[in-house]
């Protein structure tokens, strides 16, 4: 993933999580989720995981 991914925690998602979908929806830039500190789980827009999979697909070919 050649961006720089932007860090959120899972409190501040809960908090507003329509508006963080819409922020990775328009950046198309991995969220990582963190709780307690520790990264836990990335967000990723469908586009973008659509492309991860077929770049993968392809190197797998």
């Amino acid at each position: 993933m050649g961006r720089l991914s932007a860090f959120i925690s899972i409190s501040e998602l809960r908090e507003d999580a329509a508006k963080v979908l819409k922020q990775v929806q328009a950046s198309h830039v991995p969220l990582i989720i963190t709780q307690r500190g520790r990264a836990v789980a990335v967000l990723l827009s469908l586009r973008s995981y659509e492309a991860n999979e077929r770049e993968k697909e392809l190197l797998r070919l």
